[in-house]
C-alpha cells in the first residue's frame, strides 16, 4: 500500500512540529484538552494532513495550538 503524499497544510503542520520539537501525538493531547467533546486521534490527522478530510472544526484549533498563520 503506497503511502498518500502530505498536502501543502499537512507539510506545514508536521514541519511546525519539529519546529517546535514536539510529535504528533503530543498536538492530539493538546486538542482533546482544548476540545474534550471531539474525537481526535493520530489517524484523523493523517487524513487532514493527505487531504482526505478538509473541512474539520479541528483545524482551526490545529492552527491556534501550533500559531500557524492561515492568511497566506
Amino acid at each position: 500500500m503506497q503511502k498518500k503524499a502530505l498536502t501543502e497544510y499537512g507539510k506545514r503542520v508536521k514541519s511546525r512540529l519539529i519546529d517546535l520539537n514536539m510529535t504528533q501525538e503530543w498536538l492530539v493531547s493538546e486538542i482533546k484538552k482544548q476540545m474534550p467533546d471531539s474525537y481526535v486521534d493520530s489517524s484523523l490527522l493523517n487524513k487532514i494532513f493527505v487531504g482526505e478530510v478538509e473541512k474539520s472544526k479541528i483545524i482551526p484549533t490545529i492552527n491556534r495550538i501550533l500559531q500557524i498563520d492561515t492568511a497566506d
